[in-house]
């Protein structure tokens, strides 16, 4: 089943360019940096524009850290996700 759900919002990336060019290719990055009481961003990984954030498993909790710089970092505190990088 997540990978009926990864597909199709991996085929919704590539088949929504608009008039904007399509991307090169797709990478996709397991989050496995869990979240701390502490909130270290150096811990977490970094967001990037475009990345599409999607849940592995029913009940995962994920979150996402704003630095006063306006940078995102991503963690989790449980279950399974992942991140589409589009190139």
């Amino acid at each position: 089943m997540k990978r009926l759900i990864t597909l199709t919002l991996l085929a919704f990336a590539l088949g929504s360019c608009g008039g904007e060019s399509c991307p090169n290719s797709v990478e996709v990055l397991a989050i496995d940096a869990l979240c701390n009481e502490s909130d270290d961003t150096a811990l977490y990984m970094p967001l990037q524009q475009g990345d599409i954030v999607t849940k592995e498993e029913e009940g995962s909790i994920v979150h996402i850290l704003h630095t006063h710089d306006d940078e995102k970092f991503i963690c989790i505190e449980s279950g399974k996700a992942s991140i589409l990088r589009l190139d």
